[in-house]
Order: C-alpha cells, then sequence, then structure tokens
C-alpha cells in the first residue's frame, strides 16, 4: 500500500510529535531527512522484528545531512547518480537523460549544479590532459551521498 503525500505528512508530524523520530537537517524547508531518536530507537524493540529489518540494516554515517537533503532533487540527484566515472558536462547530461527519459534538463543547467557542488564539496575537478572540457568526479561526501541516494531507491 502506498500512502498519499498528506497521510505521509500526517505519519510524520504523528512520530515527532511522539518524539520518536528526528530531523537530522532541521533548517532545510524541504528534503528534510528523519532518523530514529533515542526514544524510537529503544521503542523499536515492541514492533514486530520483521517489519524493521531494513530499518535495522540502514546504517546512518556521519555525514552533512543538508548537503544530502539538498542533493534530493531530481537534477541534482539525477547528476549525482550518473557521476559513477569521471564525465564533462555534456556527457552527464546524455546519460542522465538515457537513464531518465522524462528528465528536462540542460547542459547550462548542469554546469550550474555541478559549481554549487563544487562549492559544497560533492564534486571536483579532475585533471586531466589534452581535454577541451573539464571532467568531473564525486569527492568522498559525494560517494556517500551518491551510496545513500542509491540505498533510499531501493527502499522506497
Amino acid at each position: 500500500m502506498r500512502l498519499g503525500d498528506s497521510a505521509k505528512r500526517r505519519l510524520i508530524a504523528g512520530l515527532r510529535t511522539a518524539h520518536l523520530i528526528e530531523c537530522l537537517n532541521g533548517a532545510a524547508s524541504s528534503s528534510r531527512v528523519y532518523a530514529l531518536s533515542d526514544l524510537g530507537r529503544s521503542s523499536r524493540s515492541v514492533v514486530a522484528a520483521g517489519a524493521l529489518r531494513s530499518v535495522e540494516s540502514y546504517f546512518f554515517p556521519r555525514l552533512a545531512w543538508r548537503d544530502y537533503g539538498w542533493c534530493c532533487f531530481s537534477h541534482r540527484r539525477a547528476i549525482v547518480k550518473t557521476l559513477t566515472e569521471p564525465l564533462y558536462p555534456a556527457l552527464i547530461k546524455r546519460r542522465a537523460r538515457q537513464r531518465w527519459p522524462g528528465i528536462r534538463m540542460s547542459q547550462n543547467n548542469v554546469r550550474d549544479v555541478i559549481r554549487l557542488m563544487r562549492a559544497r564539496g560533492i564534486v571536483r575537478p579532475v585533471p586531466m590532459r589534452k581535454r577541451a572540457y573539464p571532467y568531473y568526479e564525486l569527492t568522498r561526501r559525494g560517494a556517500l551521498i551518491q551510496k545513500l541516494l542509491n540505498r533510499a531507491e531501493v527502499i522506497a
């Protein structure tokens, strides 16, 4: 059974009111990330073991959750998930559009997002000789965000 947006909001509000979850990037106005609070972790033994099996194995690394939430938007997420090897912006756009045919992304949009990601330490330029365009790859932080985005897609 899939929940609608209003049902999800009510569920999250109820869990926050009961102090079972806490927001990891509270300053964000959208793409908030939640985790079990101390009370939630101690209360999960009450719930059937099978219902929380996927949550049990989920690992919350030390990460700037504000950056993870920032990367959850469609173009940013597509760029992070596409950067599996050093690529230049036009190739990033091409591969992202192959993977997600409905995404409307321009090469200029990719360059703008890459510039913002560089400022946040998510991507870095790769020094390559005799290349007309700069190539980019994920930093360690970017690779961790990519891993969490891929894992979130599998769970959902």
